[in-house]
């Protein structure tokens, strides 16, 4: 969730101010703004975005959404905190049990989450075809960040020549649950004119905002090359 909150200076600001955002009994301290307060101008509007996300495991219900500046040593700034309203958390199905996998799999990507497990894919596609691929996620741990997976498509040169990029499963990873199971669905789709011949496909977890990849080991924790994992099949597409 993401709130847009625009701030007035009134007068001269001390340095580092905080802002306290507290959902329901949840509270998380965060900059006030990326733009130091105690640089505003009286009367200055500054226009600031603060995501806040729910703990996995926070019941469903409607909880109070409140905010309330703090010093930068975390005492609170003025009487009272600002009641912004209900938010509504609504409960989501989650699977921890993997279901049976056709094609086993063991790789960690940053202690974040392992690959578990895939599905076959159909004997053989054409030039412009829609391949899908599921693969199975276990969660080992919250992710400081958001995180995408990526599925390239590789030539026999190792170039890519197609690709699907998603969050896992559709799910933002700041909402997964530690031991969740994520059931990955992904529809690649192959260029019209892509030559006949054997491909392979790589997947791994990167962060959009910078396109770093996370650190990928297999099973006996050794590193993987490129960070990405080289599935166990080929991709047979004929003419």
């Amino acid at each position: 969730m993401t709130l847009d909150l625009y701030w007035q200076a009134a007068g001269d600001l001390p340095d580092g101010l905080q802002l306290a955002v507290r959902l329901g009994d949840v509270a998380q301290a965060v900059p006030l703004s990326r733009y130091d307060t105690g640089q505003w101008r009286d009367g200055e509007i500054v226009h600031e975005k603060v995501t806040l996300a729910a703990p996995p495991e926070m019941p469903p219900g409607k909880y109070k959404l409140a905010l309330r500046p703090l010093t930068a040593d975390g005492r609170p700034l003025g009487e009272a905190e600002v009641v912004l309203g209900n938010v509504e958390i609504i409960g989501m199905d989650r699977l921890f049990d993997l279901p049976p996998v056709e094609i086993p799999l063991a790789a960690d990507f940053g202690g974040l989450a392992q690959l578990r497990g895939m599905d076959r894919l159909a004997d053989t596609a054409a030039p412009g075809d829609t391949v899908p691929l599921t693969l199975y996620w276990q969660v080992d741990g919250r992710a400081p960040e958001l995180v995408s997976v990526f599925v390239h498509v590789l030539n026999g040169q190792g170039e890519q020549v197609a690709q699907s990029d998603q969050w896992p499963g559709g799910l933002p990873s700041d909402i997964w649950a530690e031991g969740q199971i994520i059931v990955d669905e992904h529809a690649i789709s192959l260029p019209a004119d892509l030559p006949p011949g054997e491909y392979r496909l790589a997947v791994g977890l990167y962060t959009p905002h910078n396109g770093q990849r996370l650190p990928a080991t297999d099973a006996a924790g050794a590193p993987l090359p490129d960070n990405r994992l080289i599935l166990p099949i080929t991709l047979v597409v004929q003419p």
